[in-house]
C-alpha cells in the first residue's frame, strides 16, 4: 500500500537541464571545459559541486571541494536568473495526491534556492516535506535522502513511491527500500533500468497513480 509519493526536482518537477547546461558552460569557459548534457544527466542527483568535479575529471582536471563549490555557486546564481517552467501536469499530480490522502515530499540534491526560483510557492506548499542539498549527511546515490524523506512523513520507505528521472536517484530510492518510477524526461530507457517501472512522461505518471489508488 503506497501512502506517500516522493518527487525529485530536476527533470521531474521542471525542465531544468537546458538551463543547467548553459550555466555550466559559462562558468567553465575559463577552464576550457565543455560541459556535455550526458555527463550532467548521469551525475544528476548529486550536489552541483560534485557534478562539477565529475565534469572536470573528464578533462583530467582535479577540482578540490572548495573550488568545486565555488563553480557550483556561480552556476546556480546564473541558473536562477532564468524563467524555467514546471511540467504542465505537475499541479494536477500534486493536487491529485492531496485528494487521495497521499503524503508528498520533495527529495533533491539541488539547493533549496534553486527550487524556490523555479517552483511557485502555491505548489511548494503542497509538499509535506522538502529534502534538499545539505539536509542529509550523504546525498544520492546514498539511500539517506529517501530514508529521511519517508521518515519525515512518518512513513516507512516501503510505503513510499518515488518519482525519478536519473540513475543515481533511482539507486538512492531502491537502496532506501522505496518503489521507484522513472520517467523518460531526460534519459533513454537503458539508463533507467534500475527502476521498478519506466514511464514515457508525466501524463503516463498521472494515469499510473490514478490506477494505483483505485
Amino acid at each position: 500500500m503506497i501512502r506517500g509519493v516522493l518527487f525529485d526536482f530536476d527533470g521531474v518537477l521542471a525542465e531544468t537541464l537546458p538551463f543547467h547546461l548553459k550555466a555550466w558552460k559559462v562558468v567553465f569557459n575559463e577552464l576550457n571545459i565543455q560541459p556535455d548534457e550526458l555527463s550532467i544527466l548521469l551525475n544528476e542527483g548529486q550536489p552541483a559541486w560534485k557534478i562539477a568535479q565529475a565534469m572536470a575529471k573528464k578533462y583530467s582536471l582535479d577540482l578540490d571541494e572548495n573550488k568545486a563549490k565555488h563553480y557550483a555557486h556561480l552556476k546556480n546564481t546564473i541558473f536562477r536568473k532564468n524563467k524555467i517552467n514546471i511540467y504542465p501536469e505537475i499541479p494536477d499530480i500534486l493536487n491529485f495526491c492531496k485528494q487521495k490522502d497521499l503524503k508528498t515530499g520533495l527529495v533533491t540534491g539541488a539547493v533549496y534556492e534553486n527550487v524556490k526560483a523555479v517552483v511557485p510557492e502555491n505548489l511548494l506548499s503542497l509538499f509535506d516535506v522538502k529534502i534538499c542539498e545539505g539536509d542529509c549527511l550523504s546525498g544520492k546515490p546514498s539511500p539517506d535522502p529517501y530514508i529521511s524523506g519517508a521518515g519525515k512523513l512518518d512513513l516507512f520507505p516501503r510505503d513510499c513511491l518515488v518519482v525519478e528521472n536519473a540513475p543515481l536517484g533511482i539507486q538512492s530510492a531502491k537502496s532506501a527500500g522505496c518503489f521507484c518510477i522513472a520517467i523518460m524526461t531526460t534519459l533513454h530507457r537503458e539508463h533507467l533500468a534500475g527502476a521498478d517501472v519506466i514511464l514515457e512522461d508525466h501524463k503516463s505518471l498521472f494515469h499510473y497513480l490514478d490506477n494505483l489508488v483505485k
